[in-house]
């Protein structure tokens, strides 16, 4: 497979016709694109490619399926979500490892709105046992972050939260799979989840020090967004000066809007307190 990032910029400029690309290779591509770049507009571009394509196999419908109903999960309608992927499991039998994990993927994160914490993590558990040598290691590393974090959301603060941090640890150190990006995002996805640990911990100082650090690392505008929005929701717990964080209440008010309604969601309550205390002002709802 060629550079991702020029793929793509190729089918946007009409310079590669998404018809001549394989259709594994534009599910890899999304996926990438998504989890490395944080695009997901160019992911709802991608699967309508594959969506228009002829001779889908099951397997295929079945993921296209998973992601239209994931998309209205993410736009706010996660009861509608939820139902909807429960129908698409009966309707259309799931043909491999990696289709039942988006499945549960996506299932998951409506529980998780939903605020059902015990079961979002119930099915994520499923995945990182199931998962094997047919899963990208980036998209492991991803499955394994989204458990952890449902872990902690859910506060299991417990062995199987420890075991999991160094099963991440351990793969994201012996992998050579990953290029230069993904393993920044990998490492940022990292630091964001012990930023979590530590303010559940209240120890507002290492908390600060590791969403500092995923704001570093973070490659995608919407990481940054809630890496700064934590950022300063620890500080206001530590009563930091300010000059510690107008560099970040500036970048929230300038990518407030790069969080999605679920972003906001899970974290209304850091969300209210830090765009009260500081005056951010929410931008216009993107239709």
């Amino acid at each position: 497979m060629i550079n991702p990032r020029e793929l793509y910029d190729g089918l946007m400029a009409g310079t590669k016709n998404p018809a001549d690309v394989e259709i594994s290779e534009l599910f890899e591509l999304a996926d990438r694109i998504a989890i490395v770049d944080g695009n997901f507009t160019a992911k709802q571009q991608i699967f309508e490619w594959i969506h228009q394509r002829p001779r889908l196999t099951n397997d295929d419908c079945f993921r296209v399926g998973v992601f239209v109903f994931d998309l209205k999960r993410r736009q706010g309608d996660a009861e509608d979500a939820y139902d909807n992927l429960l129908g698409i499991e009966v309707e259309m039998p799931l043909r491999s490892v990696l289709a039942r994990a988006e499945w549960l993927q996506a299932v998951g994160q409506c529980l998780l709105v939903l605020r059902r914490f015990n079961e979002a993590v119930d099915a994520q558990r499923k995945i990182v046992e199931e998962m094997d040598d047919s899963i990208s290691v980036r998209r492991q590393l991803y499955y394994l972050e989204t458990f952890i974090a449902l872990k902690q959301h859910a506060r299991q603060f417990d062995d199987e939260l420890n075991d999991y941090f160094a099963i991440y640890r351990q793969l994201l150190a012996k992998t050579t799979e990953l290029g230069e990006a993904e393993r920044a995002r990998a490492l940022s996805g990292l630091a964001f989840l012990e930023g979590q640990y530590h303010v559940a911990q209240l120890d507002w100082r290492k908390a600060a020090s590791s969403f500092d650090e995923e704001f570093g690392l973070g490659p995608a505008d919407r990481q940054k967004a809630v890496g700064s929005l934590m950022y300063l929701y620890v500080r206001l717990c530590q009563l930091a000066r300010e000059f510690w964080v107008s560099p970040r209440v500036a970048f929230l008010q300038q990518h407030l809007g790069d969080l999605q309604p679920t972003d906001i969601q899970i974290l209304q309550k850091e969300y209210d307190t830090v765009v009260q205390a500081f005056g951010i002002n929410p931008p216009e709802t993107k239709q």
